[in-house]
């Protein structure tokens, strides 16, 4: 069993999948850990002959939620064994980088070399090129939300679509300030929204095994005492944001049939202030990481802990509105708002992106080979 972005996945069920392509005659799928801490999904076949991955990948994605889509295919000759002529998984190579890239072109100003820079932090991969794709080379939707904030420290700003639509930073460079493809697209307003394929198998897994804490996230911010930490404006600064995600106030419903998420009209996300004695912040975590009941419960519940060494801010989110990348970037948010900064606003909502992505499939399918 492998975890990705919290979510669990079985291996056998992805190289059963696999194996039912034509002309693979077998399948393995194993994980690996990206320079940025993420675990993806590599995956090896034995074929008389290359398969393209956009053929794989598309049988794939009729049968499987996008998370379980290996990034990247591999054709071997034949498996690695052990000793005791058993497949070593261990010894699975990892996937090629080099032959997903472009002839390399260095950057021709300062924007394009940003743009490279980022790429490469973001990826872990040295001397991006231009002309280099950047989900050809394992980004996604995450990957977009951390590239942009990784420019906007080097003091550039781009949006989600002219990645999503440029794809190398020599596009993206020529697309900042221009209104693209994803900027136009305006969403549907609507009382509720269908889950996505990632959500639904969140959704179903809860279903199955009943209310556990195996997709809650955790995250939390400490501010030390002789900080002078303000606890009013750290309160105001977390509701703040936290309200200002509206996925993060939704609810999951049945409407006409379908597991949908349902949008709160009239319930906000309210910081709970405790006091305490307490100064083990893992246990004080961890006293407020209990099941969500999906149905009636925001899945969002936030906590401020007074404690003899300072203020304590935990936040707990279930993945099925907050993967831990995302999560990440709300603590983040909250700590520039206490600052004084203006929030983060959203290009878009998280409901209007879904229907984007559901609109453009080959999104979500970028991870291909040129």
């Amino acid at each position: 069993m492998i975890k990705i972005n919290g979510q669990r996945v079985e291996p056998g069920e992805i190289e059963a999948e696999i194996r039912r392509t034509s002309g693979i005659k077998d399948a393995v799928v194993r994980d690996f850990i990206d320079s940025a801490g993420q675990t993806f999904l590599a995956a090896y076949y034995i074929a008389e002959s290359e398969i393209g991955e956009d053929i794989i990948r598309s049988a794939l994605s009729e049968k499987l939620p996008e998370y379980m889509i290996p990034a990247y295919f591999t054709r071997l000759e034949k498996f690695p064994m052990n000793a005791n002529g058993k497949l070593d998984r261990g010894a699975l190579p990892k996937p090629d980088i080099d032959r997903r890239r472009a002839e390399y072109i260095p950057p021709e100003n300062e924007r394009q070399r940003h743009i490279c820079e980022a790429f490469g932090e973001i990826l872990g991969i040295a001397d991006i090129g231009i002309r280099d794709d950047f989900f050809s080379l394992g980004g996604d939707s995450i990957k977009v939300l951390m590239l942009q904030k990784t420019l906007r420290n080097r003091g550039v700003e781009i949006s989600a679509s002219s990645v999503f639509d440029g794809r190398t930073p020599e596009n993206i460079a020529e697309s900042i300030g221009e209104t693209s493809a994803l900027s136009a697209f305006k969403g549907t307003p609507a009382d509720s929204y269908p889950l996505t394929k990632a959500q639904m198998s969140i959704y179903l897994d809860c279903q199955a095994s009943g209310k556990e804490t195996a997709y809650n996230n955790v995250f939390a911010l400490f501010m030390p005492s002789d900080m002078g930490a303000d606890e009013a404006r750290l309160k105001d600064a977390a509701e703040s944001v936290l309200n200002g995600c509206p996925i993060l106030g939704a609810v999951t419903k049945v409407v006409d049939g379908m597991p949908s998420l349902v949008p709160s009209q009239d319930r906000k996300i309210i910081v709970e202030v405790r006091d305490t004695d307490l100064t083990d912040r893992n246990a004080l975590a961890q006293s407020i990481n209990t099941p969500f009941d999906l149905e009636s419960e925001l899945p969002t519940r936030a906590a401020l802990f007074r404690t003899p060494e300072g203020l304590f801010l935990v936040l707990v989110m279930h993945h099925i509105v907050c993967d831990g990348t995302t999560a990440s970037l709300i603590i983040n948010n909250i700590a520039s708002v206490y600052n004084g900064e203006a929030p983060a606003a959203e290009e878009m909502s998280n409901f209007t992106l879904a229907q984007y992505e559901a609109a453009h499939p080959e999104i979500s399918q970028a991870n291909t080979v040129p």
